[in-house]
């Protein structure tokens, strides 16, 4: 699973979706996280778990939503103090064999862009 999140101590929602005017997203809020002191609200979208051979699969389609709006997200950043970043999820086959884990230079180049962290879950 690929995910693009946004995340502050205090976001709003609404200004999120009217900037990026993207129409499948998830929320959560700070005070479902269970140790508040490092709970934060998050904004994502992400592409659910699917089987791939190829972790940029998954990338891509994220990318693609978002690809266009590097400035829209970096004017969000500003406007309400927040943080981006890309998580890869990855769960290991039955058979222990992983999918190719790489990273392409235009999403390198974007999560610059945009001062994004990309961070790897194994599970």
């Amino acid at each position: 699973m690929a995910e693009f999140y946004i995340c502050a101590p205090e976001l709003e929602f609404e200004k999120i979706n009217s900037f990026l005017n993207i129409a499948e997203y998830k929320i959560r809020s700070k005070d479902s996280f269970p140790i508040k002191e490092f709970a934060k609200d998050y904004w994502s979208i992400d592409t659910g778990y699917e089987q791939s051979e190829d972790i940029n699969i998954q990338i891509k389609k994220i990318y693609s939503k978002i690809k266009a709006k590097s400035e829209e997200i970096n004017k969000l950043k500003n406007i309400l103090c927040a943080e981006v970043g890309f998580v890869i999820t990855v769960k290991q086959k039955e058979d222990g064999i992983l999918p190719a884990i790489y990273f392409e230079r235009e999403i390198i180049r974007f999560a610059a862009t945009i001062g994004a962290d990309i961070n790897l879950d194994f599970c």
